[in-house]
């Protein structure tokens, strides 16, 4: 189900755009691709591509970086611990 903001909005997003969605402020943005919750701009632009922040937004994770299965599998008990706890 999509939000009268996500129909508005062009497919690609400005960080401010970007922070909307989110519900963040543009500097939260900057942390979150920083961390790799949040995808980074399109190559050679400044722009996002709408359906990968939404897909982000809406990951259960959310906040977290996106890890794959078989890089969850590599991840030894005292790494989720870690993480676990943020640190």
């Amino acid at each position: 189900m999509h939000t009268l903001l996500e129909t508005v909005l062009p497919p690609t997003l400005t960080r401010e755009q970007v922070a909307q969605l989110w519900g963040v402020s543009r500097n939260t943005v900057s942390s979150y691709v920083k961390r790799g919750a949040i995808p980074k701009p399109i190559p050679g632009s400044r722009k996002w591509s709408k359906a990968e922040v939404i897909r982000a937004r809406d990951n259960p994770t959310r906040g977290e970086p996106a890890t794959t299965e078989a890089q969850a599998d590599n991840i030894t008990p005292f790494e989720k611990w870690r993480r676990a706890r943020g640190r």
